[in-house]
């Protein structure tokens, strides 16, 4: 049974485009959930992984919609972690279910499609770093000029 995992961070985003392209794909049953990929606690997605089983196959529209963020401290930069979706998919593997995501053809019941997730993974990893030291950087030479950062009050009191 193909079964489908959409999510987004906020009430106000709309999942409906993740919704069809997992129907479209086959996925009989769609569990949703609305919470930051930061968010340690997913409740809908630990139901999702209790209820598979031999066979199944859990479904994402896009890798990032699974994955979440840790904080991970190393030079101050929050850092996405591919220990825990490597942690995960072994989970769904121990299980006897498999993963695929639709966006980036990725299928984990192959040895190549195992082995291109890894691939992705770590560069989901290191873009996420890369953002992260960018940001880092342009805050300290925007504040080394005199700027603080966030936007401008509204009023002026």
């Amino acid at each position: 049974m193909r079964i489908g995992y959409t999510r987004v961070s906020t009430q106000e985003q709309n999942n409906s485009m993740q919704i069809s392209m997992l129907k479209k794909s086959g996925c009989c049953q769609v569990f949703q959930e609305t919470m930051s990929a930061d968010c340690l606690n997913r409740p809908r997605l630990t139901c999702l992984i209790d209820q598979l089983g031999p066979g199944d196959v859990l479904v994402v529209w896009k890798l990032d919609r699974l994955s979440r963020s840790l904080k991970v401290w190393k030079l101050d930069r929050l850092s996405r972690s591919l220990k825990d979706l490597l942690i995960l998919l072994e989970k769904i593997r121990l299980v006897g279910a498999e993963f695929e995501s639709l966006t980036e053809t990725i299928n984990t019941t192959t040895p190549a499609g195992r082995m291109m997730m890894q691939i992705v993974g770590s560069f989901a990893e290191f873009e996420h770093a890369m953002l992260c030291e960018r940001t880092i950087i342009g805050l300290r030479v925007a504040r080394n000029k005199g700027r603080i950062g966030g936007r401008r009050p509204k009023l002026n009191l």
